[in-house]
C-alpha cells in the first residue's frame, strides 16, 4: 500500500509536469507565429525600400545634368573674363599713348555724376550678386540632403538584412526548443533572464526613435533654411529686372563676382559633405551594435515596427525633398535666364551714341584722361592683369564687395571715357589702332560698337 500510495503521488507530479509542458508549446506556437508575421512585414519593408532606392536613383541623375549646366555656366564666365581683361589691356596702351597730346584743363562736374550713378548701379548689382549665391548654396545643401538619405537608406537596408539573418536564427532555435521541451525541465532562471535582456532592449528602441526624432528636427530646419532663400529671391527679382538696362560693363563685374561666390561654395559644400559622411558612418555602426542583440519574439516585433515607421517618414521626406528640389531647379533656371537678359538686353548703339555725342565736350579731356589714368591705377592696385588664376587668386584674397565694385567702376569708366574721347576726335582725322584682343566671344551691342568705332 505505501508503495502505490507513492506512484500514484508521482504520477500526479508527472500529470502536473506534462500539463505545464503542454502550455509552454503553446506559448512557443504562438512565438513562431508571430516570427512568421514579422518575417513577411520584413519582406513589405524591403520591397518598399527598393522602390525608394529607384526613385532617388532618378534624382540623383537630375542632379547630376543641373551640374553640368552650372559646369557650362562657368565655361562662359570665364571666357567672358578673359575678353574683359583684354579690353582693359587694350584701354592701358591706348592711355598711355594719347596722354601726352591732350591740354590740362578742370570740368569734373559730369565725371562725378557719372561716378555717383555707377556705383549705386553697382550695389544694385551687388544684391543681385547675393540673391544668386544664396541661391546656388541652396541648391549645394539639398544635393547633400539628397545623398545623405541615400545613405541612410542604404544603413536601413543594412539593418533589415540582419534582421532578417536574427529571425531565421529565433527560428532554428525554437525549433530546436520545441523538439527538447518534453525531455527538458522548465528553466526559470533562463527566463528570468530573457525578461531581462527584453528590458533592454525596450531601452535601445527607446534611443532609437530619440535619434530619429533629432533627424526630423535637423530636416525641419534645412526645410526652414530653403523658406527662407526662396523668400530671398522672390524679394529680389524686382531688383534684377531693373538691371536688365544696365551697359555690358558692368557684366564683367557679375561675372567676376559669380565666379568667386561659386569656389567658396563649392568649398563649403566639399566640408560640408565630410561632415555629414563621418556622422552617418558612426550611425550605422550604432545601428549594427544595437541590431546583433535583437532575438526575442517582442525586440523582434517592436523593431519591425519602428522600421516600418522609419521607411515611412524616409518616404514622407524624400516626397519633400523632391518638392523642394523641383523648386530649387524653378529657381535656379529663372535666375540663369534674368542673368542672360542681364548679360544681352543692353543700351541701344543709336541711344549710346548720341548719348556720347552729346556729352563729348573737348574742354574736359584733360581731366577725363587724367581720372582715367587714377582708374587705372586703382585697378592695378587690386588685380594685376597677367593670368586668369592669378586673377581669381587675388579676388579670393579680397573677397569684399567694394573690391569688386572698385575694380568694375574702374574698367566702366575707363572705357565710357575713351570711347567719348574717340567720337569727339572724329572729326580731327586722328589714326587710331586696333587691338587684337577684341577679337573673339564679343556677344553684346555695346561691345560691338567699340569695335566698329576703334575699326574707324
Amino acid at each position: 500500500l505505501g508503495s502505490v500510495t507513492a506512484l500514484r503521488e508521482t504520477l500526479a507530479h508527472q500529470d502536473e509536469s506534462i500539463s505545464h509542458l503542454n502550455g509552454r508549446l503553446g506559448q512557443l506556437d504562438a512565438v513562431q507565429d508571430s516570427v512568421e508575421s514579422c518575417r513577411s512585414c520584413l519582406e513589405q519593408v524591403d520591397t518598399r525600400v527598393e522602390g525608394v532606392e529607384g526613385r532617388l536613383t532618378r534624382l540623383d541623375n537630375r542632379l547630376d545634368s543641373q551640374e553640368t549646366e552650372t559646369d557650362e555656366v562657368r565655361t562662359d564666365l570665364q571666357s567672358m573674363h578673359t575678353d574683359t581683361r583684354g579690353v582693359l589691356s587694350t584701354l592701358e596702351r591706348q592711355v598711355q599713348a594719347h596722354t601726352a597730346a591732350l591740354d590740362t584743363k578742370a570740368n569734373s562736374d559730369s565725371t562725378t555724376s557719372r561716378l555717383d550713378t555707377l556705383s549705386q548701379t553697382l550695389s544694385e548689382v551687388s544684391s543681385s550678386l547675393s540673391s544668386v549665391s544664396s541661391s546656388l548654396e541652396a541648391r549645394m545643401e539639398l544635393k547633400a540632403d539628397m545623398r545623405r538619405t541615400q545613405q541612410h537608406l542604404d544603413t536601413l537596408r543594412t539593418g533589415l538584412s540582419d534582421t532578417a539573418e536574427g529571425v531565421a536564427t529565433v527560428t532554428v532555435a525554437l525549433e530546436g526548443l520545441k523538439t527538447r521541451v518534453p525531455t527538458r525541465p522548465v528553466d526559470e532562471a533562463s527566463l528570468d533572464a530573457l525578461a531581462v535582456r527584453m528590458d533592454g532592449v525596450q531601452g535601445e528602441i527607446g534611443e532609437m526613435h530619440e535619434s530619429i526624432e533629432d533627424q526630423r528636427q535637423s530636416l525641419s530646419l534645412v526645410k526652414g533654411g530653403l523658406t527662407d532663400t526662396q523668400r530671398q529671391t522672390e524679394t529680389n527679382r524686382d531688383d534684377i529686372a531693373r538691371l536688365t538696362s544696365t551697359s555690358a560693363t558692368y557684366a564683367s563685374g557679375m561675372e567676376i563676382a559669380a565666379l568667386r561666390r561659386v569656389m567658396a561654395t563649392q568649398e563649403d559644400v566639399s566640408s560640408l559633405r565630410d561632415s555629414v559622411e563621418a556622422v552617418h558612418s558612426r550611425s550605422e555602426t550604432d545601428m549594427d551594435s544595437r541590431l546583433s542583440g535583437m532575438a526575442s519574439k517582442e525586440s523582434l516585433s517592436a523593431l519591425a515596427d519602428t522600421l516600418d515607421q522609419q521607411v515611412t517618414s524616409a518616404l514622407t521626406q524624400l516626397a519633400e525633398m523632391r518638392l523642394v528640389a523641383k523648386l530649387a531647379e524653378m529657381r535656379l533656371v529663372a535666375k540663369l535666364a534674368e542673368m542672360r537678359l542681364v548679360a544681352k538686353d543692353l543700351v541701344s548703339p543709336s541711344t549710346l551714341a548720341s548719348e556720347l555725342r552729346r556729352k563729348a565736350d573737348k574742354s574736359a579731356l584733360a581731366t577725363e584722361v587724367l581720372s582715367m589714368q587714377q582708374a587705372l591705377q586703382r585697378l592695378r592696385s587690386h588685380v594685376e592683369i597677367a593670368s586668369p588664376s592669378r586673377f581669381v587668386r587675388q579676388l579670393a584674397e579680397k573677397p569684399t564687395v567694394n573690391d569688386v565694385r572698385t575694380m568694375v567702376d574702374a574698367s566702366s569708366q575707363s572705357t565710357r571715357e575713351w570711347v567719348e574721347r574717340r567720337l569727339g576726335q572724329r572729326s580731327t582725322g586722328t589714326p587710331l589702332a586696333m587691338s587684337g584682343s577684341f577679337s573673339g566671344s564679343m556677344r553684346s551691342p555695346l561691345r560691338s560698337q567699340m569695335r566698329s568705332v576703334l575699326n574707324e
